[in-house]
């Protein structure tokens, strides 16, 4: 085989096939995860697990900067302020994703998230890394709390205690 021959197989197998690292990333996203190959016609973007994290990422931020938004400048507590983002979380449509339902309920997720410290929330880079996590933890909590409470809750706690060990080492 010379050096300019396409390799035999599947091209996404190969490391020399220039979109080898998505094809890969969305191959493990779906095993790890345990997500389905396709979501039907009219989800163009729906099956792609890259897109889904992306859109609960979104969404673990709404809850999360926005429950800290009510907390600081208008002075909520931490309860009233993540039971207003979670009924407003209903509200917000998610036309493109593959379970609406379940991206409300990461809004919610994402306010109990942002009832932790503001001393932990202290940056946008942090609420981000916090919202990537969050979304994470949901993704690999989601097919294993099947039929049980707690997704929502043990989302949020992974997130707080996450930033809690990251800022002791970095101490």
């Amino acid at each position: 085989m010379s050096a300019d021959s396409e390799p035999a197989g599947n091209p996404a197998d190969s490391v020399t096939h220039p979109g080898f690292r998505w094809e890969r990333a969305r191959r493990i996203f779906r095993a790890a995860f345990k997500l389905p190959a396709d979501r039907g016609p009219g989800r163009p973007y729906g099956s792609d697990p890259l897109f889904q994290f992306g859109q609960h990422c979104m969404a673990f931020y709404l809850g999360c900067a926005g429950c800290l938004l009510l907390r600081e400048q208008f002075h909520f507590s931490a309860v009233i302020s993540s039971a207003v983002i979670g009924l407003a979380g209903t509200f917000i449509p998610f036309p493109d994703s593959h379970e609406p339902l379940s991206m409300q309920a990461i809004v919610y997720a994402g306010s109990f998230a942002g009832m932790c410290s503001p001393l932990l929330l202290a940056s946008q880079p942090v609420i981000l890394f916090a919202s990537a996590c969050g979304a994470l933890s949901y993704l690999f909590l989601r097919p294993r709390f099947l039929g049980f409470g707690g997704k929502l809750g043990a989302s949020a706690f992974v997130v707080s205690l996450v930033l809690l060990l990251l800022f002791a080492l970095l101490r």
